[in-house]
């Protein structure tokens, strides 16, 4: 298979298994966010490490929701 090939599958994958994860080479830099909302998937995990809960963050951020916060711990699990 060519590297091509072999690229498009694996983003395939990734799609079908995390559909609220978006990872766009012109949203931030090509960084894992939330929806192409411009939210980092890091920047959550950062809050629930900082020892927010998530109903914090949704009251903070009102246009996430749990399934986002969901998806962002599972992306960081593989």
């Amino acid at each position: 298979k060519s590297l091509t090939a072999i690229a498009c599958y694996a983003i395939l994958c990734f799609m079908k298994k995390f559909q609220r994860i978006t990872v766009n080479p012109e949203v931030l830099s090509g960084q894992a966010c939330i929806r192409n909302l411009r939210i980092p998937v890091h920047q959550i995990l950062d809050l629930l490490a900082a020892g927010k809960t998530p109903a914090q963050i949704l009251e903070d951020y009102p246009y996430l929701e749990l399934e986002d916060i969901t998806e962002a711990i599972e992306y960081t699990n593989g």
